[in-house]
């Protein structure tokens, strides 16, 4: 018994009221119950059934099924039902559940009335949550949702921004490192002053109101035609309309929508109103749809509006969306949900995109103060981009001083050691003054919010690069001098004498790749020296690779050859030159004077390019030097800083993980989770009726995605969307619809549509749907239900279920839907049972209240 008191206990926590012991309508009492529960304003009642033992096996159990199928029959006599169906909670141990589910199938298939019997097991195991799933029936969740005033609704808005300006401050402490706080919190304050409304940022939107009466002319499948919904300011109505597929339902569901919100959810997404229009008018005509809302208020339409359908999609349930949130993919379903819910932010990401491009542009501006090029991209990533032209990295472009080196070795060569080599140290001693330069502009670069200044180190290697250049361009001039006294001695191919005696390289050439691999040949030793000093062994034995590498490339150049290549130089028969002076000689820096030769030309022409050329290359890094961003950014650091900060944040707006996705994701899972989802597992349980092979649904939030599992599986990270049949998906669709619904403020439900829900269902769902939507609209209390369906079987059930109880509703209307001889929509209206269902009664009978006298058990 202690389950049975458990269950008990939860339903009096949902204000149901409670009667223990056995029940004995009309005298006969019924087996197996041990209490019984019921509630007045959804006039359900449900009976707690267990078996103390298993000696009579399932035998009690068939006869408490047949029992409490016709306890309604009994109940009614000739009135109308009061209550309604009863559930039977059949508190049982595990080894009876398969028992029992096997009776209730076997019945159900046997006997029709079966169709109509709520059964719905608790195992003896079962507690917390899943208690009130098996539970569902009873609606513990929607009755709690309800007496708390739970939403999802645009209010809920107000935490998105609330949370999306916790994140926006957390993510501009992480964009740039070394932006300082002060910095990240003036980017964060200004960004979320630039999107965060001030106020309230609630539109609410004028809620569905309640219509009596509408009129249509030319729309659709009507051609004119008066369609009475039967409902008055103050009362409450529900209006049936039942007809065959194609007679002009949903027409008169879309004709409401338009009048509702100018727009209507039968619209494809992305159409253009203006095209839709064209197709709404009968026969492709121009429309006109008229209505009065109860309170006298008159509206006319004569087009389709491309207006948002948040309202529209949570108070009218149309054929088209019953399966389709199941059927989604989840990052669809997600944005549904935003859309559905009024918690879509509109525009947001465009204002980001706009404030982004602006930022962009600013930030260019004050780049373009210390010479970095302009961020080339808006998805670029700014501190990357300024570092990378912060870092000096002149020492790299220095070109090898063996290339000098190895020519002055050529000529020394090539005129038989009379010429001597330059002291070249200043040249040498650049290195060591461009690495510290490039060091100061390397600590500038790791340090954008307080960077040190550059200027002595600066200002040391432009002097050295100064001088380098000077004394390069004067010997230059001194190589130049000798090589125009010498004249052209240097003959051209076509002066050679015969194709047979001419050597396979010119002189010219065989001296510019000798002076190359002597370059090569002299700096080695260096950089044998110089790997003792590097004492991460992985560095030290790549350069070693790379020094073994070039030692065994030069063994492999003919050396020798080129050597005599360079002396090779055929005779020319021509006038002697004139002798060049010997001052000019010493200058360059030969010992002696030298007669003239094409191999000394060759020579002395090729130390002189590659001294030209070290000398422009130099000139080139010194101008790179005084222009250098380094030299510049430290006194514009904190303006552009905070550009920096604010167009950084403004791109972490723009990534997948953005802060404002984090916020929705947030936003979304706590509404999920926290809101929707117990309402929708519970619905989806009561929709199924016996949970006969169904596993508890789940719901699953992650990053920008909304995934539904579970139901036909108990494996993780299966969607239903491929797991599903039909039935089933229309199933959830009418869960997420019902829950959305009841997850409105007050005032936003007070008119409740569906269109043909159960057109996809089997009978016993069918009933299951209806008793469902019986208790949710008990609570709830809708000025205006109405539903459609083209089952005129589903229309008198539903016609009896939905009759008069304890005051609602006022009125009940049922028309009918056909077609005329014209093909064209006509409706009419058929009588309805009066209604004279007496809940005081049925609950006498019960013994659930004291009889005033005998009398009143048969009246």
């Amino acid at each position: 018994m202690s389950k049975v008191n458990a269950v008990l206990a939860r339903l009096e926590e949902a204000d149901f009221q409670v009667k223990r012991g056995p029940v004995s309508p009309f005298g006969e009492e019924m087996p197996l119950v041990k209490a019984v529960a019921w509630d007045d304003e959804s006039a359900q009642i449900a009976l707690i059934a267990a078996q103390d033992e298993l000696s009579g096996g399932m035998e009690p159990w068939r006869q408490l099924l047949f029992a409490a199928s016709g306890l309604r029959h009994q109940l009614r006599a000739n009135h109308a039902p009061a209550l309604a169906t009863p559930v039977l909670l059949a508190v049982v141990d595990s080894g009876v559940v398969a028992g029992l589910r096997g009776l209730a199938n076997e019945l159900a298939e046997s006997y029709s009335l079966f169709t109509r019997v709520e059964l719905n097991i608790v195992s003896d195991d079962v507690s917390g949550e899943d208690l009130d799933v098996a539970l569902a029936p009873m609606l513990l969740k929607v009755r709690e949702a309800l007496k708390c005033g739970q939403t999802v609704a645009p209010v809920d808005v107000e935490r998105f921004w609330e949370r999306l300006n916790t994140e926006i401050r957390e993510a501009a402490r992480d964009v740039l490192a070394q932006a300082s706080e002060q910095a990240c919190d003036a980017a964060a304050e200004r960004l979320i002053e630039a999107i965060v409304p001030n106020g309230s940022s609630i539109g609410m939107g004028k809620a569905l109101a309640p219509i009596s009466r509408l009129s249509l002319k030319s729309f659709r499948s009507f051609a004119a035609q008066d369609i009475p919904l039967a409902t008055d300011a103050g009362s409450s109505s529900v209006t049936l309309i039942e007809g065959a597929n194609g007679s002009g339902k949903s027409s008169i569901i879309e004709a409401l929508e338009l009048v509702w919100s100018g727009t209507t959810q039968r619209m494809p997404a992305g159409e253009k109103s203006s095209f839709y229009t064209k197709h709404t008018g009968r026969d492709g005509g121009e429309f006109r749809v008229e209505a009065e809302f109860a309170d006298g208020t008159p509206k006319t339409v004569s087009g389709v509006e491309q207006a948002p359908i948040d309202k529209l999609a949570r108070a009218v349930l149309t054929q088209d969306a019953i399966s389709r949130m199941a059927s989604r993919r989840s990052e669809e379903r997600f944005n549904v949900f935003l859309e559905t819910s009024g918690l879509q932010v509109p525009e947001l990401e465009e204002r980001i995109k706009a404030l982004a491009k602006d930022a962009q542009m600013a930030l260019n501006r004050e780049l373009d103060e210390v010479h970095i090029p302009p961020l080339p991209a808006a998805n670029r990533n700014a501190g990357e981009h300024i570092r990378r032209h912060l870092r000096g990295e002149l020492s790299a472009e220095l070109p090898p001083l063996s290339d000098l080196t190895g020519a002055e070795v050529a000529l020394k060569d090539v005129s038989d050691g009379a010429f001597v080599a330059s002291d070249w140290s200043n040249q040498s001693d650049l290195f060591r003054v461009l690495s510290t330069f490039d060091a100061a502009c390397e600590a500038v670069a790791a340090k954008l919010d307080d960077p040190p200044p550059v200027g002595d180190h600066a200002v040391r290697a432009e002097d050295s690069l100064k001088e380098a250049v000077s004394a390069l361009r004067e010997r230059s001039r001194q190589l130049g001098a000798l090589i125009t006294a010498l004249g052209d001695s240097v003959p051209a191919p076509t002066e050679l004498l015969g194709e047979e005696s001419a050597p396979p390289l010119l002189p010219e050439t065989a001296i510019r790749w000798y002076s190359q691999l002597t370059g090569l040949s002299e700096s080695l030793p260096g950089l044998r020296e110089a790997l003792k000093e590097i004492e991460d062994s992985t560095w030290r034995t790549r350069l070693k690779r790379y020094v073994e590498a070039l030692e065994k490339a030069l063994k492999e150049v003919p050396a020798d050859e080129l050597r005599k290549l360079t002396r090779s130089v055929p005779r020319i028969d021509s006038a002697p030159s004139p002798a060049v002076p010997a001052s000019l000689f010493a200058e360059v820096g030969f010992k002696r004077q030298l007669d003239t030769s094409p191999k000394l030309s060759a020579a002395l022409i090729e130390l002189r390019e590659t001294t030209d050329r070290r000398a422009d290359r130099l000139a080139e890094i010194a101008n790179k030097l005084r222009g250098h961003p380094s030299q510049h950014f430290p006194r514009q650091a904190r303006p552009i800083g905070a550009a920096v900060t604010y167009f950084e944040l403004l791109r972490a707006m723009r990534l997948p993980n953005s802060p404002i996705a984090r916020a929705k994701t947030s936003l979304v899972e706590d509404m999920l989770q926290e809101r929707l989802f117990p309402l929708l597992r519970e619905l989806v349980a009561a929709l199924v009726r016996f949970e006969w092979y169904f596993e508890p649904m789940q719901l699953r939030v992650k990053r920008g995605q909304l995934g539904f599992e579970g139901l036909a599986t108990s494996q993780e990270g299966l969607d239903i969307r491929l797991l599903l049949n039909a039935a089933e998906r229309t199933v959830v669709g009418i869960g997420w619809f019902l829950a959305l619904h009841l997850l409105q403020p007050e005032p936003e439900r007070r008119v409740l549509v569906l269109d043909d829900p159960a057109g996809g269902l089997d009978a016993i769902n069918r009933a299951g749907l209806v008793a469902t939507l019986r208790s949710i609209v008990r609570l709830t209390r809708p000025e205006q239900l109405i539903i459609t369906t083209h089952d005129p079987v589903l229309a008198d059930l539903l016609e009896e279920e939905l009759g008069a109880v304890a005051g609602w509703p006022t009125t009940l209307t049922r028309l009918r839907c056909q077609r005329d001889g014209q093909k064209a929509s006509i409706v009419s209206q058929l009588e309805t049972q009066s209604s004279d269902a007496d809940l005081e009664r049925e609950k006498r009978v019960l013994g659930l209240t004291v009889p005033e006298s005998p009398e009143s058990l048969i009246r």
